[in-house]
């Protein structure tokens, strides 16, 4: 990181006030559907409970043999990396 970025970062928080949200990890099998209805309704039920989806956690299984379950398996997680965004999760 220069120090150009650490100073904007610096700046930032400086100009920031703290939040008073209790930061969870979600797990992604815990989700009852990634559509972005039901993710708008859990962020916000979040929010309103005063938590702030910090991490989301999935589990993964490759087979190098099935290039079809492959394709499957990636674009499932796709689909938890965008409800992640949409969540607003940092990582």
């Amino acid at each position: 990181m220069s120090t150009h970025e650490s100073s904007s970062v610096e700046a930032a928080v400086a100009a920031g006030r703290p939040a008073d949200l209790t930061p969870v990890v979600l797990d992604a099998s815990c989700l009852e559907s990634t559509a972005p209805s039901h993710l708008r309704d859990l962020k916000a039920g979040l929010a309103e409970e005063g938590y702030l989806p910090a991490e989301l956690t999935v589990e993964a299984r490759f087979s190098d043999d099935a290039p079809l379950a492959v394709q499957s398996e990636s674009d499932r997680l796709r689909e938890y990396v965008r409800a992640a965004a949409f969540l607003g999760v940092g990582r």
